[in-house]
């Protein structure tokens, strides 16, 4: 009978030990974005989806100060405008502090921020998201990549970002195409 139970016993800590390994983290995007270019090359600022991290679980972000983790564009395409980070769906939260910038690699979104609970099931949002493509025919992947203290997450590919093939040609008036006015 206690061969049975230490068997019993094994399992169970292999079940706790699996369930701990797939908690995870979500990432969510608006899907695979064209930018498009009025007259000439680079486009204007181009607003894409917000991304969204979720958790599966309220433990799959771990506790702790200075977490980060960077949002690169492919070659030839880089962030523009005023991003934001804050939470959704959840009134209180275990997230603080949260940042979001331009690096000095205008290619590069940098998040920071810090997690004080693992009571809620929290969303971080990245909104107010702009583009601008340097030249036509570029494209490539969009890509997350976890910075200090965030092993939540490893390197992925959100979605696929490409400039439009040539520059579309208006003589007079303002065009509107897929969210962006010329």
């Amino acid at each position: 009978m206690k061969k049975y139970f230490g068997y019993l016993w094994f399992f169970f800590v292999l079940f706790l030990i699996g369930q701990k390994s797939m908690a995870q983290v979500v990432v969510n995007s608006g899907g695979d974005v064209i930018v498009a270019a009025c007259n000439a090359f680079p486009s204007a600022a181009y607003s894409i989806a917000n991304i969204e991290l979720s958790e599966t679980n309220a433990t799959n972000f771990s506790i702790g100060n200075g977490k980060s983790f960077e949002i690169r564009l492919p070659n030839g395409f880089y962030f523009t405008g005023s991003p934001a980070a804050n939470t959704k769906l959840n009134s209180s939260t275990d997230l603080n502090n949260i940042g979001v910038t331009i690096g000095t690699n205008t290619s590069v979104l940098q998040v920071l921020f810090n997690v004080t609970n693992s009571v809620t099931t929290d969303i971080l949002v990245l909104s107010g998201l702009q583009v601008v493509a340097s030249t036509a025919t570029i494209s490539g992947t969009v890509s997350y990549t976890a910075g200090a203290n965030m092993p939540e997450l490893n390197t992925t590919s959100l979605f696929s970002l490409s400039a439009a093939t040539a520059a579309e040609t208006i003589n007079g008036g303002t065009a509107v195409a897929d969210g962006a006015t010329f």
